[in-house]
């Protein structure tokens, strides 16, 4: 059997939700694999593990998260780690967009400015349009 015990090494993961497992469940088998889990999300926090639903309702958890970076994710990228006993990657278990880190194209796309993917003025669905619109075609 695989050594289990720091898969999770220097992850920071907090809860938010009806989950399927307690969180103390969870706690112990987060800490047990190397990783450490915490009440507040902040600028530590590399996981948050929530339900869609509490990503829909914009949980204050869930927008400290997209303040902070953090990876957003479904409880099942825990299982899958936990089953796999490997750091199973996120991106097919995210709930939100994937972090924007400064500078990046997302953020040049959705407005340029250093805060422009999270103003307060910002909608998903302004966001999400503001990625898919194409520019008409010239015309002749």
């Amino acid at each position: 059997m695989a050594d289990i015990s720091r898969i999770l090494s220097g992850k920071v993961i907090s809860f938010v939700g009806y989950l399927n497992r307690s969180s103390f469940s969870w706690a112990a088998a987060i800490t047990e694999r190397g990783g450490s889990t915490s009440f507040v999300v902040d600028a530590e926090t590399t996981h948050l593990v929530t339900t869609a639903q509490d990503v829909k309702q914009r949980q204050a958890q869930v927008e400290a998260a997209l303040e902070y970076n953090c990876k957003v994710v479904s409880e099942e990228w825990l299982e899958q780690c936990v089953l796999q006993n490997r750091l199973v990657d996120e991106n097919p278990f995210l709930l939100t967009s994937p972090p924007v880190r400064p500078g990046s194209v997302l953020r040049q796309v959705v407005g340029g400015g250093s805060n422009a993917a999270h103003s307060d003025s910002d909608t998903d669905s302004d966001s999400e349009d503001a990625l898919h619109k194409v520019p008409p075609p010239p015309t002749p």
